[in-house]
């Protein structure tokens, strides 16, 4: 069964670098949202062999689970708690999901080398996106309008 975690944890990697590709796509909320919660599945099915659970209940993690249980505390004490609701299984559901998996598979230096990498190279590619559709595209949105451009 060690050897299957092992696969298994290879294949919850892969589908964290993938989140972090299309995490900033505008119409990718589908393939983000697939991503997500099958590699939470994949984690919960190799939950009962997993050593490094521990690290769910260090002051990091202890923080982070304060912070999702105000979030819901405010979500059920809101004054619209259906509008709240459906605004926490954007953002804060997805950490609450995602935290665990990470904090549990991403446990040796190479994996978190490897983590490191994905997010600087995820990052130069949206930078490079960024300065692409500026270039090509002119966005007025985006150009910085201030006394110091109209100066000459």
């Amino acid at each position: 069964m060690q050897k299957n975690i092992h696969k298994i944890d290879r294949i919850i990697e892969i589908q964290i670098y993938l989140y972090i590709v299309v995490m900033f796509l505008t119409r990718g909320e589908g393939v983000r949202n697939v991503l997500i919660f099958s590699s939470f599945a994949l984690w919960l099915f190799t939950l009962k062999e997993r050593k490094c659970l521990v690290l769910l209940r260090e002051k990091p993690a202890k923080l982070f689970w304060v912070f999702v249980g105000v979030t819901l505390i405010s979500v059920i004490f809101s004054i619209d708690p259906w509008y709240s609701l459906s605004e926490f299984k954007h953002e804060p559901l997805k950490y609450a999901v995602l935290f665990p998996v990470i904090s549990t598979v991403m446990t040796d230096a190479a994996k978190l080398k490897r983590f490191a990498y994905a997010c600087i190279a995820a990052e130069l590619l949206f930078v490079c996106v960024g300065y692409y559709s500026f270039m090509v595209y002119d966005l007025h949105q985006v150009r910085p309008y201030t006394v110091l451009m109209n100066v000459y």
